[in-house]
């Protein structure tokens, strides 16, 4: 979507607004590209920070993460599926064993989540303004 609205700001008009597909096919490219070289740490927090999870409990988790985002994706509800797979960790950690879970990092992450949202609706604000002066 950013690349598209990128398009048509700057007057490269996209017709009846739609996506053509070879840019969704570069978008997709470098989300896949960016999750091969660059989430390392992610999946480590995940897949062991948070509870050392074993292949039955992967598999529980990964299922629980497709269907909510599936779900949310046919009712048309945006879904960070990194949230989702994180809490369905947890889920199955607790399922084992509540103790063995590392309560704290979820608490940090959680937190993280919370703060997210505000502070990149704080600095979009900020950058509109700043780029509406400058033009």
């Amino acid at each position: 979507a950013l690349v598209l609205l990128a398009l048509l700001a700057v007057g490269r008009g996209v017709p009846s607004g739609h996506m053509p597909v070879w840019m969704g096919l570069i978008c997709g490219a470098a989300l896949g590209l960016g999750v091969i070289f660059g989430s390392r740490q992610t999946v480590q927090t995940v897949g062991q920070g948070f509870y050392r999870i074993q292949n039955l409990q992967g598999l529980c988790a990964e299922s629980a993460a497709m269907l909510l985002v599936g779900a949310s994706s046919i009712a048309g509800f945006p879904m960070a599926t990194s949230h989702v797979m994180s809490a369905s960790v947890l889920g199955a950690g607790a399922a084992v064993q509540v103790r063995r879970v590392r309560w704290d990092l979820a608490v940090d992450i959680t937190l993280a989540w919370i703060f997210t949202i505000p502070a990149a609706a704080a600095i979009s604000v900020l950058l509109t303004y700043v780029v509406s002066k400058a033009f």
